[in-house]
């Protein structure tokens, strides 16, 4: 099995990460506690309690909306303090039967960070990995250094080698691989 990819880590990574971030918070988290308030707001429009009714769906509608600042605010604190938003690296990834070879390369050779050398080479074997978390737009490699990796599903070289790559994990990690 082999299948490579190349993937932009730049603002707009981060702002897409974000964004799938976001979504996926109010998919997994705030359904659940918006679907418990609801049923405790029906309670109370049951018995007859409006101001309750209105004071637990006021409070849903203020979560939702800090909920959104928040992350605005920590993806702009992102950007400001991320290297990668003006330097941007090119880090490849090359999966094999091994484990997966990760390189980086600035986009722009002539302007790097002071004092850096680049985007370091590195081999990863599976058996480093602790899990992989694919969705759509990403997948997420996180390691048993505590490093994730976002590898742009839009980035390999054919859409068949990303569906060779899902299977090969499937059977790899099994329920490790989602």
């Amino acid at each position: 099995m082999r299948a490579y990819n190349e993937t932009l880590y730049d603002k707009d990574m981060i702002i897409r990460y974000n964004r799938f971030y976001l979504a996926d918070f109010f998919k997994k988290n705030f359904s659940i506690i918006a679907v418990g308030a609801i049923v405790a707001a029906v309670y109370s429009l049951a018995v007859e309690q409006w101001e309750t009714t209105l004071l637990i769906l006021g409070m849903i509608v203020i979560y939702a909306v800090l909920t959104v600042v928040i992350q605005k605010t920590t993806q702009n604190r992102a950007l400001k303090r991320s290297p990668i938003v003006q330097h941007p690296i090119i880090r490849s990834y090359l999966f094999d039967d091994d484990g997966i070879t990760i390189e980086g390369r600035f986009v722009h050779p002539g302007s790097p960070v002071q004092g850096d050398t680049g985007p370091k080479k590195r081999t990863l074997t599976y058996q480093q990995v602790v899990r992989i978390v694919s969705r759509p737009q990403f997948m997420m490699i996180y390691d048993i250094e505590r490093r994730t990796y976002l590898v742009d599903t839009n980035g390999f070289e054919a859409p068949e080698q990303l569906a060779e790559l899902r299977t090969f994990l499937t059977v790899k990690f099994g329920k490790r691989f989602k």
